[in-house]
């Protein structure tokens, strides 16, 4: 059996090695570099299963290295965790709004480590099955029970407000329901929402062979601003961003997402990110 591959991008030595050590003893291949533009050196040689990458650091700090890595399309799709002292809500927003797949404050301890790696590796195995097996016409693995794949990269709480948002529910009612505060719950929202709508487009890339052939269809079940809305949200955009960027209020954003979801018989946001891009709203290979 083969040994997953991490990638330990980590400033301070100490740290580094400690964590090199931790993942080795658990049967991990490792590698390890000292600052962002060693670590994306070494990804593209490496070719790692998962990146585990400090924020504050020399050359290019976890941002920087995050970005560059979406930017690549060999290595885009590598789940990422970071790394960093920082537990405020800035450095927390500004992490997970990049894309990352996990947030973990150090020190870290092991078995956080490693069930923090345990799960994005199991998910990230079960959905790149389940698109083989679907490209094979062979049965999906029974982890997925019927399931959207990309779902299961969620944590419990993202999948949670992605299901009360397709249930309609409004950031207030989101956060009255979460009993959260309601800046929690917009971040929460932009978080939940931007990871599944870069998961889903990615996976619709790997299970197209021949993306650039995709010919778009005509709609004419939705309004011109139905059309504006549905292409900001398969970008990923918040109903709050949503509503700033076309200056309406978001109870507009929030009528006609719900009008569109009743329209197309669509019952999730995913759903909306396949029809966007099936009309040719959004194109694949786009940022």
């Amino acid at each position: 059996m083969n040994k997953k591959r991490i990638l330990v991008i980590e400033d301070v030595e100490e740290i580094r090695e400690n964590l090199l050590d931790i993942l080795d003893s658990n049967g991990f291949e490792t590698a390890g570099a000292s600052n962002g533009k060693i670590g994306l050196q070494i990804a593209k040689e490496f070719q790692p299963d998962l990146i585990l990458c400090d924020v504050d650091m020399p050359e290019l700090n976890g941002y920087d290295v995050l970005k560059y890595l979406h930017q690549d399309p060999q290595l885009e799709a590598i789940p990422f965790i970071f790394l960093t002292a920082l537990a405020d809500m800035k450095s927390l927003r500004q992490g997970m709004a990049c894309g990352a797949d996990d947030y973990l404050t150090k020190p870290v301890h092991i078995d956080e480590l490693l069930e923090a790696i345990a799960t994005r590796l199991s998910r990230t195995a079960v959905v790149s099955s389940h698109y083989t097996n679907a490209s094979a016409n062979v049965s999906p693995p029974s982890e997925l029970n019927g399931a959207n794949p990309e779902k299961l990269f969620l944590s419990p709480l993202q999948t949670k407000i992605l299901q009360l948002i397709e249930d309609g529910k409004k950031t207030s009612e989101i956060a009255k329901v979460l009993h959260i505060g309601l800046e929690a719950a917009e971040f929460l929202e932009s978080v939940a929402t931007r990871l599944s709508t870069r998961l889903h487009r990615q996976a619709i890339l790997k299970s197209q062979s021949h993306p650039e052939s995709f010919i778009p269809i005509q709609e004419d079940r939705l309004t011109p601003r139905q059309l504006e809305i549905l292409k900001l949200v398969a970008k990923g955009m918040t109903t709050k961003e949503i509503a700033s960027e076309l200056f309406i209020s978001v109870k507009t954003v929030e009528t006609h997402r719900g009008q569109m979801m009743e329209r197309l018989n669509i019952r999730e946001l995913a759903g909306l990110v396949r029809h966007a891009i099936r009309i040719g709203l959004i194109d694949l290979n786009e940022d």
